[in-house]
């Protein structure tokens, strides 16, 4: 892929899509990113803030490597273009090691990002899908049966006793 290619769909067959990123062929020495990356920038100085990466599907959690300059970002999820959790932390050069940015706890299927002073890089994108129902555990089945089932004879147990 070219430098500065505008990523949209390139990546779908991996159940990710974006909007207002580039891809970068440059080399970047930032903790979490590596070249090639996503960038919301062009040489030209044009950029794009806020962006967006969409998910194929609901995810419960993702988190990705961000580098932008010195100030405050805000990071959005999203469910059906609706704002379901929101958080703004100081982001940049200062971040070191720890600038991987996401959510967990709640369904989302896009995260938008308004990176600190317009500028942003991202990579390592890592995310998890939603689970749409739980399954109890096999103990839990078991446990509800052999309780039943006591409660049960008791029952009839105390029923056999009052008629005396």
């Amino acid at each position: 892929m070219a430098n500065e290619t505008a990523l949209t769909n390139q990546y779908s067959s991996l159940g990710v899509t974006f909007s207002g990123l580039f891809y970068e062929t440059g080399a970047n020495a930032f903790p979490n990113i590596s070249a090639p990356s996503a960038v919301n920038f062009r040489n030209s100085g044009a950029t794009t803030n806020p962006f967006l990466i969409s998910f194929i599907q609901p995810q419960s959690q993702a988190a990705f490597g961000l580098r932008t300059n010195n100030g405050t970002s805000t990071f959005e999820a999203l469910s059906n273009n609706s704002v379901v959790d929101t958080f703004s932390i100081v982001t940049g050069p200062s971040a070191g090691s720890n600038n991987f940015y996401g959510f967990t706890g709640v369904t989302f299927d896009a995260i938008r990002v308004t990176a600190a002073n317009s500028f942003a890089t991202i990579d390592n994108i890592q995310f998890g899908t939603a689970t749409a129902q739980s399954v109890p555990e096999p103990f839990s089945i078991i446990g509800t049966l052999v309780g039943g089932t006591a409660a049960f004879r008791l029952r009839k147990k105390l029923a056999d006793a009052n008629k005396v």
